[in-house]
């Protein structure tokens, strides 16, 4: 009984200084500005996507699926364009390319009409991802780098702009995707 009491406030003890991660329940992450130099880059552990080029209809929602080349076809990123996501009039055709980012766990989108409201990017890493090495002394595990990530959009002069971040369901991180541009997914050094 004495055995069990002290496990019981060693394990309480444990909970009080590391609390778990929080969840998609607290809201989306702080948007902000930082530089490059400041975040961690997830990287791809295997052959990046191929480049995928469709042809939208503005006005009609549609999903688009970045996947591996690999057998097993994995989802890289899902970006959704939705009824007002470019400056276009209804039925008209916009091309979209989706190229992966050169070295990390990203994509460069581009599209061949101006963003109105944009759309969102979810990125899956469920499996073909490499942490980096350089991140183990502040994150000493995968699971602490993982509850860290947040989706970014690379900016002129060496900045990245951290987005409004979400986790809609284990191994995804959802951001709007409001503009052309590279979109990788980050952990703050």
């Amino acid at each position: 009984m004495r055995a069990s009491g002290m496990a019981a406030a060693v394990a309480t003890a444990a909970c009080a200084r590391n609390p778990p991660p929080a969840d998609a329940a607290t809201g989306p992450t702080q948007a902000r500005t930082v530089p490059l130099s400041s975040v961690y880059l997830l990287l791809e552990s295997e052959a990046p996507p191929p480049d995928t080029a469709v042809t939208l209809s503005a006005g009609r929602p549609r999903h688009i699926l970045f996947r591996t080349a690999h057998n097993d076809r994995e989802v890289v990123a899902d970006l959704y364009f939705g009824e007002q996501a470019f400056q276009a009039s209804p039925g008209t055709p916009v091309p979209v390319t989706i190229r992966p980012a050169p070295g990390t766990y990203g994509l460069v989108l581009t599209a061949g009409a101006p963003f109105a409201k944009g759309g969102e990017i979810t990125f899956k890493y469920a499996v073909h991802f490499l942490q980096p090495p350089e991140s183990v002394g502040k994150y000493p595990n995968h699971v602490l780098f993982e509850h860290a990530l947040v989706v970014g959009r690379l900016a002129a002069g060496g900045q990245i702009d951290l987005l409004p971040s979400i986790r809609p369901a284990a191994d995804n991180l959802r951001a709007p995707a409001d503009s052309p541009g590279t979109y990788v997914v980050a952990a703050p050094r």
